[in-house]
């Protein structure tokens, strides 16, 4: 006869010796696997739990040697504690993890609580609980891959992430954040979000923080930050409140996309649509837009003034288009120093220019600026080296109560052709509504 044969035949005689109507009644319904080895390691009993635990039959397991279904990476733990176990007597041990073979060839994570009860009479053995794991392991390692995940995406992020605090303190920054900011990781840690905001842009950043607090899915907002140069980056915000186990919010991940390119381009697209591309003033569509915000705001005491630039063809056709459209800079340039403050300035055609001046208190107010401005372009122009003389016929239009823009250029046409008229280099007159200058 085999050892191995031997030795499960004492195996099955030391099952005899168990009482079953008691012990086999104790673990029959009991959803963890129960077991008996002998002192050398060899199964004397297993309960009807191993049927889905290890998915063998409990006969299987009689006369075997516990340590041929583990795990051989577990093989030196299991070893160390069953000696342990031996050597210190009756008591349950400190729990084990072990991996122990199933029937169908793959590995279960199974937790190990052992008990010596080789002195008791009716045993004459150590007791083996063993909890199936493998469900618990998985979600574990479900939980501990998704964490790794949210680590790459939070930290290889393009876009700016935190993680913030119920108080806004940040937790958490990535580089790219950092970034945005002009700042680093380290000095940003502790600060509060919201104060790094600019400071126009923080009642509605608290808003929508508040909103994200009670649980409310607010949409994407966008807020100036004060980068550390003093430079301003608009950033697109979203924030997604977590809660702990019993509802309670527990910080909130935010996600920062910096846009300031698209702000650029914007701002740059709507310049091109409502400015004069050679002087940099306003167009006639940037001065309708600036006259409607006036309209709505006040919409009256104000003066538009049409200056028309006397002895501008010649100078193209002596002198070339360069040297005129120099001339029309340095006009725009003398023109911004004689209306500064309260003086909307916009070029409208070839050698026209129009003045919408807010706060002027009387006729004689609007004249007198125009004066100024009559002057002002009476002095000669330096281009190229070359010395041009040219002048302005201006038309004003006083206005004390709102007047379509329309009718304001129009009336103040009609007293620049007045002026031209007269022989140029002067400053006409109109009423709003008249029909002539």
């Amino acid at each position: 006869m085999s050892p191995t044969s031997t030795g499960a035949l004492e195996s099955r005689d030391a099952h005899a010796k168990l009482t079953p109507s008691l012990f086999e009644a104790l673990v029959r319904d009991n959803a963890d696997m129960v077991a008996v080895i002998d002192l050398e390691g060899r199964f004397v009993f297993a309960s009807d739990a191993v049927r889905w635990t290890l998915g063998r039959e409990p006969d299987w397991f009689i006369g075997r040697d516990g340590f041929e279904i583990i795990h051989p990476d577990d093989l030196g733990s299991a070893a160390e504690s069953l000696a342990s176990t031996v050597a210190s007597g009756s008591g349950v041990r400190e729990p084990l993890l072990l991996r122990l073979l199933h029937a169908d060839g793959t590995w279960r994570a199974v937790e190990i609580l052992t008990n010596n009860l080789s002195g008791d009479e009716r045993v004459h053995g150590l007791v083996i609980t063993a909890r199936d794991m493998s469900a618990r392991r998985q979600s574990e390692l479900t939980a501990i891959e998704a964490r790794d995940l949210f680590e790459q995406a939070f930290t290889r992020a393009p876009i700016g992430m935190a993680i913030v605090g119920n108080d806004g303190e940040l937790r958490r920054v990535n580089h790219a954040l950092a970034t945005m900011i002009g700042s680093t990781i380290q000095t940003m840690i502790g600060q509060n979000l919201i104060n790094l905001a600019h400071a126009e842009d923080q009642p509605g950043a608290l808003s929508y923080a508040r909103d994200v607090f009670k649980g409310k899915e607010p949409p994407a907002f966008e807020v100036r930050f004060v980068r550390l140069d003093g430079d301003i980056a608009w950033a697109r915000v979203t924030a997604s409140l977590i809660r702990c186990e019993d509802g309670s919010p527990l910080h909130s991940v935010v996600q920062i996309e910096d846009v300031t390119e698209q702000h650029r381009l914007r701002d740059e697209l709507k310049r091109a649509a409502t400015h004069d591309p050679l002087t940099g003033l306003l167009n006639r569509a940037g001065l309708e837009e600036s006259y409607e915000r006036f309209e709505r705001r006040s919409g009256n005491n104000s003066a538009v003034l049409l200056i028309d630039l006397d002895r501008f063809k010649p100078v193209n056709d002596t002198f070339g288009h360069h040297a005129g459209d120099r001339l029309l800079q340095f006009v725009a340039a003398r023109l911004r120093e004689a209306l500064r403050g309260g003086s909307v300035i916009a070029r409208i055609g070839g050698d026209e220019f129009v003045a919408h001046i807010e706060g002027v208190t009387d006729a004689e107010q609007a004249v007198g600026v125009a004066e100024r401005v009559r002057r002002t372009l009476a002095s000669p122009f330096v281009v190229s080296g070359n010395r041009i003389n040219i002048a302005g016929s201006i038309g004003v239009v006083y206005m004390e109560t709102s007047v379509d823009l329309e009718d304001a250029l129009a009336c103040s046409d009609r007293a620049s052709y007045l002026a031209k008229r007269s022989g140029g280099d002067q400053v006409s007159l109109c009423s709003p509504g008249s029909k002539e200058g």
